[in-house]
């Protein structure tokens, strides 16, 4: 049977591919070549000193109707991706929808869909995600342009995926194909999914046991016409599984490649390579791909929450502590994270070699083994003071495990927990080194927050330098999680550790208060919940923090530490009502003199329902402070359901509930007649 137009030309591709490749030139000696199977290859390919190469061809492809679709929007994303930049549309990831669209309607189509883009970006531009017209749009911060993803209804795309279920499909065919003895015998795969990229087909195939067929023993991937990889090489599958090292210069990308997919999939066998080609070069700089490293950290750290095997994680400590991934000022780190971190971004993910064996350490750590402990300090002595600011936050995580064990002597069964006391200082030591080296970098000192809410055994000095360097941060991250330790400062130091030096708390309470009234809002809300937390865990009596509470509203107005206050008035008024309803009326005044004064802001006071009623004991002031409620009601704000509010009036002593009545019906016609559409109050109950 005649060959196809487009299986020749893949052909004719593939030998210049070969020639320019290998130096010898291939000639086209046989089509449909039968076989012993009795079935046959598509092409010869006889070189020039004779020996014979088996191709057998095999397009990638989901179905026809997916090509055809997938083709239809390529043609659509090409022309739209020029529109696009044309229009200076930028940053934004943009799901789309199916194209339907005839050929000679093509341009009018893309100019249409570019106004669809365009009209969605300028109307919703202002949210992180947003739907318009089948088109789903994520923004992403300093992109230059307009990324185009396809998810046609609900489905969504897996390359390797699609070309693993493939592969599953036709390799059995494939390899009776190329039953033919003295040839090397080959899968040329031509690219018709569109999706799917070597990496995709090469992690796609580390998932295929090449023992059952035992008749290919090479795979080319023809990305774009013209454009070759060698994805699959038995050479190198038998090398990784025996294990050997890989001889042919131009399979080493290949080698590394499978190792990285197969140690994502947790493949011991991988490891077990590594390990051999490392053990026997003496480290693992021949493994030039930083991801099979990262990925080797991964495999070996699960392991050891599975089997809790130390030996496999020190001994890749070791081969890995000075890994060039990331290196000094973001070199090798092609997020350049140690930027990030100067300019004070949330970089909290793992990446990196080196950033996954600070949590390799970390468990480590954790198995409560001191005999490892002296090697990974002393690694962690030499990140700490890394030019990579990225490894310096990643440092804050085993350096937490460490000081969280500094003072126990006995394990969880009982048993000692001897670690020398040098290595115990040194930790400490460590902490403080860290504190005083990144008061310039707020995202390590977030990092370092973990370590000081563990070492709270501090004198009065060192109490006082780790709250100054954390304030003057000045970062709503940093504050926010600092407000634990500015309340352990100032109200339970002085009797933790009572053998130890005095502390004299005098000092913190005066820095409490002072955060209170005027520190950035973030601290000052999270002290309230705290201070809350204090109470309703029972951990001090009422009085013994009763003063600070009032102190809240002699600072700026926040509506965040107005709603961490009204959560803790709520429980006050079961413990001590009186001073609950004092501190409502003082924050309901404090809400009703800022809205004056602040158009346009949202204005939400809550607690409300549960408050009014309290008040039902002295009727004077349940109607003035449903009047403050009015006022704020009118300006805007949120205070409750007015219905539950009004209905307060029902728990007044019967000698004065019809006074109220009569005051609440007036304040809720001055109401109505600001908003027409609120609920009527059934007056008569």
């Amino acid at each position: 049977m005649p060959k196809e137009q487009h299986e020749e030309e893949a052909i004719l591709r593939f030998a210049t591919y070969l020639r320019a490749t290998t130096g010898i030139g291939y000639g086209v000696t046989g089509r449909d070549v039968p076989v012993a199977s009795g079935q046959n290859y598509d092409y010869e390919l006889t070189r020039a000193n004779g020996d014979k190469l088996a191709v057998e061809l095999f397009r990638l492809i989901e179905s026809e109707e997916d090509f055809k679709r997938q083709r239809a929007w390529g043609r659509v994303i090409e022309k739209l991706k020029q529109e696009v930049a044309q229009r200076k549309l930028k940053g934004y990831m943009v799901s789309t929808p199916v194209f339907t669209y005839r050929k000679r309607d093509l341009d009018a189509y893309v100019s249409q869909q570019a106004n669809a883009i365009e009209n969605a970006i300028s109307n919703d531009g202002d949210k992180e995600q947003f739907s318009a017209g089948g088109y789903e749009f994520n923004k992403i911060a300093n992109l230059e342009t307009i990324l185009f993803s396809y998810s046609p209804g609900a489905r969504a795309i897996n390359p390797s995926g699609t070309a693993l279920e493939q592969f599953a499909r036709l390799l059995p065919v494939k390899n009776g194909q190329l039953e033919a003895p003295g040839h090397s015998r080959c899968l040329l795969v031509a690219n018709s999914a569109i999706f799917v990229d070597p990496g995709d087909a090469i992690k796609a195939l580390t998932n295929v046991d090449f023992s059952t067929f035992p008749n290919i023993d090479l795979i080319f991937y023809e990305t774009t016409p013209g454009e070759f990889s060698v994805i699959f090489s038995r050479s190198v599958y038998e090398a990784i599984r025996e294990p050997a090292e890989v001889t042919d210069p131009r399979l080493i990308p290949l080698r590394n490649q499978c190792l990285r997919f197969m140690l994502a999939d947790k493949k011991n066998e991988a490891f077990e390579y590594i390990k051999a080609m490392s053990t026997a070069s003496g480290n693992m700089g021949w493994l030039d791909d930083p991801e099979a490293r990262m990925n080797a950290v991964m495999h070996v750290e699960a392991r050891l929450k599975e089997y809790d095997q130390p030996d496999e994680a020190l001994w890749l400590l070791e081969m890995l502590h000075d890994d060039p991934s990331p290196g000094a000022g973001g070199m090798n780190d092609p997020e350049d994270l140690h930027a990030r971190v100067l300019r004070g971004d949330d970089v909290r993910f793992i990446t990196t070699v080196r950033g996954h064996l600070c949590w390799l350490m970390s468990h480590l750590i954790a198995r409560n083994v001191p005999e490892h402990y002296k090697r990974i300090l002393q690694i962690l002595d030499r990140y700490a003071s890394e030019e990579n600011l990225y490894i310096r936050t990643q440092v804050t995580f085993p350096l937490a495990e460490f000081v969280s064990r500094r003072r126990a002597t006995r394990n969880q069964d009982g048993t000692a927990f001897d670690w020398d006391r040098n290595e115990r200082q040194h930790v400490r030591d460590l902490a403080f080194r860290m504190l005083r080296e990144n008061e310039r970098y707020p995202r390590v000192m977030e990092g370092l927050l973990h370590v000081f809410n563990s070492l709270r055994d501090v004198d009065e000095t060192e109490a006082e330098e780790i709250l100054t360097r954390f304030l003057a941060t000045r970062q709503e991250y940093v504050l926010h999680n600092l407000a634990a330790l500015v309340v352990f400062f100032a109200l339970f130091r002085d009797s933790h550790w009572q053998n130890e030096a005095r502390f004299d708390r005098q000092k913190f309470v005066e820095i409490l208060k002072q955060q209170i009234v005027r520190g950035d809002s973030s601290i000052r809300a999270s002290i309230a919940w705290h201070l809350w937390k204090i109470l309703q865990d029972k951990h001090l009596p009422y009085r013994e923090v009763k003063e600070y509470f009032p102190l809240f509203w002699d600072g700026a107005y926040d509506s965040h530490v107005i709603s961490m206050c009204a959560i803790a008035i709520e429980g006050l008024s079961t413990i001590a009502p009186s001073d609950a309803l004092e501190l409502f009326k003082r924050m309901v005044r404090k809400t009703l003199d800022n809205i004056s004064q602040s158009a346009g802001r949202n204005f939400w006071l809550s607690s409300a329902e549960k408050m009014i009623p309290l008040f039902a004991q002295q009727p004077d002031d349940l109607v003035a402070i449903v009047s403050d409620l009015r006022d704020l009601w009118i300006k805007g704000a949120y205070i409750g359901d007015p219905t539950v509010i009004f209905m307060s009036f029902t728990q007044v002593d019967p000698a004065r509930r019809d006074e109220v009545r009569r005051k609440f019906q007036a304040i809720h016609a001055e109401m109505k007649a600001v908003h027409p559409r609120l609920a009527d109050v059934p007056w008569g109950a």
